[in-house]
């Protein structure tokens, strides 16, 4: 005849819910909440802990809960917040383990199976940097005078970031270094560029031009890759002074009505940008002529 004995008794569980279903915080510090319970009253005290798998991107409080015959039904909530770990590491997943500790827990308990959900730490730090010129611009000039900006790192950078320096008419102004490399150690160090005015020897009046920086794609944390360049805007001074010379010969110009004749000559002072045309004009013509009526001077026989 069927066997008798007493029905099995049935397994305990704890009971995890998990706050719109999910549990995903950031490292801005924001919270989030899940609770436990028990299924069925405990012949004791149950110690259930709760331990994440890195607390470099969350922490969790209370760390054990205590459940007795008379709250074992009531859930007990813990509260996960997000750590700032200052590093780009996109969206983190973290296992969080909620188990019920054998030796200070009720027998029955012990078998029951711990439980791990995920938790999302999302990131917070934007890639950036940024670039300050002294005294906010950059001038310099055909003299040679310098001028000098720099460049820092906005947020700390998970592996190196290099930027190239490239000035985009060298015939103005030359930079130096050419590139700038910063590390996760010296990430927040401006380092210095400097801008040098280069004397073309040109009356071309004071030039604008322009002084990028870039990050280069293939030596730098994939984070800052997308970066836009900056361009920095400087001005090279002129140093020449545009003006043209007379010479008469001889100190003076002395012709006669016999027909002879007398000369000076003209010179242009520095090198123009284009060419420099002169009228030469007799004031009186009834005493005097002029060979010839015009004097052009070009960048090349200036």
């Amino acid at each position: 005849g069927g066997g008798g004995g007493p029905p099995p008794t049935p397994p305990v569980r704890m009971i995890v819910t998990q706050s719109n279903m999910t549990t995903y915080v950031s490292e801005d510090e924001t919270t989030d909440t899940f609770t436990v319970a028990l299924d069925t009253e405990p012949t004791a005290n149950v110690v259930v802990l709760v331990s994440g798998g890195d607390i470099t991107e969350l922490t969790l409080a209370p760390a054990a809960l205590i459940f007795t015959s008379t709250d074992w039904d009531i859930p007990q909530t813990v509260t996960v917040t997000g750590v700032d770990d200052i590093l780009f590491d996109g969206t983190r997943v973290t296992f969080i383990n909620i188990a019920v500790f054998d030796e200070l827990s009720a027998d029955e308990y012990g078998a029951a199976p711990s439980i791990s959900i995920l938790a999302d730490t999302y990131d917070n730090e934007v890639a950036g940097y940024t670039v300050v010129e002294s005294g906010g611009s950059t001038v310099v000039s055909e003299d040679g005078d310098t001028d000098s900006f720099t460049v820092v790192l906005n947020e700390r950078p998970g592996s190196n970031v290099a930027f190239s320096v490239t000035s985009q008419d060298q015939e103005e102004g030359l930079v130096s270094p050419f590139t700038l490399t910063f590390t996760p150690s010296n990430w927040d160090t401006p380092q210095t560029v400097v801008v040098t005015g280069v004397n073309d020897g040109l009356v071309d009046g004071d030039q604008d031009f322009l002084v990028v920086v870039s990050v280069v794609d293939n030596q730098s944390d994939s984070a800052f890759t997308a970066l836009s360049d900056t361009p920095v805007s400087a001005v090279n001074l002129d140093n020449e002074v545009a003006g043209y010379t007379v010479v008469e010969s001889g100190g003076s110009t002395v012709v006669s009505e016999d027909g002879d004749t007398d000369s000076f000559t003209v010179v242009l002072e520095e090198r123009p940008g284009s060419n420099v045309a002169f009228s030469v004009t007799s004031q009186d013509q009834e005493e005097g002529l002029v060979s010839p009526f015009t004097l052009t001077f070009t960048p090349s026989n200036w």
